[in-house]
């Protein structure tokens, strides 16, 4: 990190004194003569400058004494003109002039007062960060002098021409970093006061931050593209040598002769320098200016989009007794006098003693009428009277519903559901008249083909389908297994019951003889399924349309009627 600059102690201390309006207008009035080219001002012409009634002569004097002291000033007297009197001698023989100093404090000075009016002097959450910018037209304009400046040092040979567009490209250069530093710089100030521990109050002004992350997220959207135009332009500029470069902006500077003893050249050439290396640092860089800026505006877009949800939150929530007793307590701290703050006590929670004066005793001729009330026995108040504001009223016993008839017709529903259901397994699993799933008959096992129920049981067949194969003439009595395509024809729920058998096995891993089981949602129906070996396709009917899909071996029983299965018999299975 480079040492700080060293400030001379009485650079700035015309603003600390009893005086310092005065000094401060009398430095004004220099610069406003600097303006019109006038580097030395008389005690009556700096006079003319200041405002009326500012300050008598000797005040004016005691002034510039001051100012001539700390350095700010430089008495200059002219012995050449001629004075038609010795008191015009001394009143227009001194003249005043600034100083280097005095033209660096009044820079200072300067800069404090457009930094203090241009943020307003305001330092609230919502306080709008007006002191900077993001100008994307400076990058655009950054780039732009690059490019001119590659396309100027093309051409090697000497032009003077050449050379001054040089020198006045590099100087716009110079002070396009200088604005956007000093922008950026001010800008991100602003933001770290918008932003500081806490966020925007929740009376902030939503649409001001709306808008300031509309702003950012759009100069972020280009920055990294126009942040690579430059870098781009700048490795141009770069392969033709930055000591060209210089060489031929300092042929058409211009520089006034030197003084005895200096070289301006090189301190010119080394002001260019650094001020290139600066303008590398800030686009070039992996951690340059560009890309904390980016980095930082980016940051800013998530911090205000969460304060813009905490203030929406904030004005969403209903009021809670929280706040409710804080509002309180600030109508108890504003009250005027004692006797207000128990008339608002009495308005907030209306603690005072009770009085019931309609309430009479069970017996009122036990008690006199002489009897006060504060002498009398107490009478008994009810609780809701007390929490609800109304008495008890004896009423007839609410009449009981008669739910006699909708649990008939719940159990009628229900009935009608589950035959429908048993009628749909029935549907899928048999073809003719069979008992419920769950009347499956023992069947024995058969060499041929994976465990089958028995006839009248859960089968998938003519008469029996996993059964009774035999019947439908494709294979002898008793086999279960059988193809898919066997089944033929269903109706739609009867296939919807299907596909869900064979999704459920299919979602099984096969045992170590190949076979798939599953078992139904309510545990009525096992489905044993094995893939064919053939590749073979089934297709299946319904009022809905076809249905095709791999023709695999099927057998469906009752859980609990398996049998020994011989893996290697599926082709020879019923319809294989």
């Amino acid at each position: 990190m480079a040492e700080p600059p060293r400030m001379p102690p009485e650079l700035f201390r015309f603003a600390t004194t009893e005086r310092a309006d005065l000094h401060t207008a009398v430095l004004h009035a220099f610069a406003e003569a600097a303006g019109r080219l006038e580097t030395a001002l008389t005690p009556a012409g700096l006079r003319t400058l200041l405002p009326a009634g500012a300050c008598g002569e000797r005040d004016l004097a005691a002034a510039l004494r001051k100012l001539t002291a700390w350095g700010l000033l430089d008495a200059v007297f002219d012995h050449a003109s001629g004075f038609g009197s010795a008191e015009a001698y001394q009143r227009e023989s001194v003249q005043y002039a600034l100083t280097e100093r005095g033209e660096a404090a009044l820079a200072g000075l300067r800069h404090a007062t457009a930094a203090l009016s241009s943020s307003g002097s305001s330092s609230g959450a919502s306080s709008l960060p007006s002191s900077g910018a993001l100008h994307t037209a400076v990058l655009d304009a950054v780039a732009e002098r690059l490019r001119e400046l590659d396309d100027l040092l093309r051409d090697p040979a000497p032009d003077h021409g050449r050379d001054r567009r040089v020198f006045t490209a590099l100087r716009e250069l110079e002070c396009h970093l200088d604005g956007l530093q000093a922008d950026a710089a001010r800008f991100t100030a602003g933001l770290r006061r918008l932003l500081r521990p806490g966020g925007p109050e929740p009376d902030a002004n939503v649409v001001y931050l709306r808008e300031t992350v509309a702003y950012l997220q759009e100069y972020v959207t280009g920055l990294d593209r126009r942040r690579d135009a430059v870098a781009q332009a700048l490795e141009a500029v770069a392969r033709h040598g930055v000591d060209l470069l210089h060489t031929r902006a300092l042929a058409g500077a211009d520089l006034p002769p030197p003084l005895a003893g200096q070289d301006p050249v090189a301190a010119w050439l080394e002001e260019r320098a650094a001020r290139w290396e600066a303008l590398r640092a800030w686009f070039a860089a992996e951690d340059g200016g560009a890309r904390r800026l980016h980095d930082v505006a980016r940051q800013a877009v998530v911090a205000l989009l969460e304060s813009l949800d905490r203030i929406a939150g904030a004005r969403r929530r209903p009021s809670g007794a929280a706040a409710d007793f804080r509002a309180l307590a600030r109508w108890f701290a504003a009250a005027p006098t004692e006797d207000d703050a128990h008339r608002l006590w009495d308005a907030a929670f209306g603690l005072g003693p009770a009085r019931h004066a309609h309430l009479g005793h069970a017996d009122p001729e036990l008690v006199p009428a002489g009897v006060p009330w504060a002498r009398a026995e107490p009478v008994e108040v009810s609780a809701l009277l007390r929490s609800r504001g109304r008495t008890e009223r004896m009423g007839r016993t609410g009449r009981v519903r008669d739910v006699t008839v909708l649990r008939a017709e719940r159990r009628a529903r229900a009935a009608r559901e589950r035959a429908a259901l048993e009628a749909a397994w029935s549907s899928l699993t048999t073809t003719g008249s069979a008992g419920p799933p769950s009347a499956v008959a023992p069947a024995s096992p058969h060499p041929d083909g994976p465990p089958s129920s028995g006839a009248g049981g859960p089968g998938l067949s003519g008469g029996s389908v996993l059964g009774a194969a035999g019947a439908g003439g494709a294979g002898p009595s008793g086999i279960g297994a059988m193809r898919l395509s066997r089944l033929g024809e269903l109706d739609h729920d009867g296939l919807g019951r299907l596909l869900d058998l064979l999704g459920r096995a299919l979602a099984e891993r096969p045992d170590s003889t190949g076979f798939r089981r599953a078992v139904t949602a309510d545990g009525r129906i096992e489905i044993v399924l094995r893939d064919p070996e053939d590749g073979a396709v089934a297709e299946l009917c319904t009022p809905e349309g076809r249905f095709r899909g791999p023709d695999y071996l099927i057998d469906l029983r009752a859980p609990g009627q398996s049998r020994e299965a011989t893996p290697a018999a599926h082709g020879r299975a019923v319809g294989a």
